[in-house]
């Protein structure tokens, strides 16, 4: 089989889906598999005119180079770097007998500038930022639906005021 621009395009069109769900399976993330199925589709074009028809067909022989180049990522240095530096990430909080998992540095910002907040706002929002309803809330806090509405648009409404402050205090920051 000749290792033309053609019949590459062809094959990439033909088997894109099923060798991303192959490097898949050994890799989670969605960007990293994209990323090292990029990587196997350059190692096929390269190894594509050594293809022999009669040792196997092309799909097995594909999906054998994206498993080797999903295993080779998996022990590089780099991807178990990611993944110590990941562990160290996530903070675990206990929000109304919910235990969530925060993994983003963004969500823990914002859980923290909610902590601040005085408790009447801080707890409908934390429960709220965890999926409760606002008629859950309310029976959890044994407050009425209406307080709930109230304390939780007040909350936002100062944690504007904060983020907007910062915001100023940035941009005066930068220009000066």
């Amino acid at each position: 089989m000749s290792g033309n621009q053609d019949s590459f395009d062809r094959i990439y069109r033909a088997y894109y889906r099923a060798l991303l769900k192959v490097v898949s399976y050994k890799i989670s993330c969605p960007e990293i598999a994209e990323d090292v199925l990029q990587d196997a589709f350059i190692k096929i074009w390269i190894a594509l005119p050594n293809y022999n028809l009669n040792k196997g067909g092309i799909y097995t022989w594909m999906a054998t180079i994206c498993t080797h180049e999903a295993i080779d990522h998996l022990k590089s240095r780099s991807y178990r770097k990611t993944t110590i530096t990941d562990e160290l990430q996530p903070e675990l909080r206990n929000l109304g007998g919910r235990q969530i998992c925060l993994t983003r540095t963004d969500e823990m910002d914002v859980l923290f500038q909610v902590s601040l907040l005085r408790k009447t706002y801080a707890e409908p929002l934390q429960l709220y930022s965890t999926g409760y309803t606002h008629t859950e809330i309310g029976n959890m806090l044994d407050i009425p639906l209406g307080t709930v509405k109230t304390r939780i648009r007040t909350g936002f409404m100062i944690l504007r005021r904060v983020w907007a402050y910062d915001a100023s205090m940035c941009n005066c920051i930068t220009v000066c």
